[in-house]
């Protein structure tokens, strides 16, 4: 019997140690009455040049995910505001928020569905 506690126990660890990372996220209805308010807040966009060149939310500022790191100086403005990281399906956010977060960003989010979901929902799509 103690055996099986055991093992739930690390189970019950383990579980919590994956979910540890995973990033706070913010639904498209939120980020757009985001844009319409007066409070400042960052929409970074983490895709490559060619998807950016596609399309982006209206309002991104775009650093590719691999520049994050060397270019987290720029974003210091933001290190206490909101920030909101799309990219195409959620591994580059991901990663760029961990990034961020290192780096002492407090308030970083993930658009949920990121930019893949915005455009499936029929969402405007600015160009460069």
């Amino acid at each position: 019997m103690k055996k099986y506690w055991l093992i739930w126990l690390l189970g019950l660890l383990g579980l919590l140690a994956c979910g540890a990372d995973v990033p706070m996220k913010i639904s498209q209805a939120d980020l757009i009455k985001r844009q319409a308010g007066e409070k400042e807040f960052l929409l970074l966009d983490v895709r490559s040049a060619l998807e950016y060149r596609r399309g982006y939310i209206k309002g991104a500022t775009w650093i590719p995910h691999g520049e994050i790191d060397e270019r987290a100086q720029d974003l210091e403005a933001f290190k206490d505001k909101e920030v909101v990281v799309y990219c195409q399906s959620g591994i580059r956010s991901g990663k760029a928020i961990r990034v961020l977060k290192s780096k002492g960003f407090t308030r970083v989010v993930q658009l949920d569905g990121d930019f893949g979901a915005w455009i499936r929902a029929g969402r405007p799509v600015a160009k460069p």
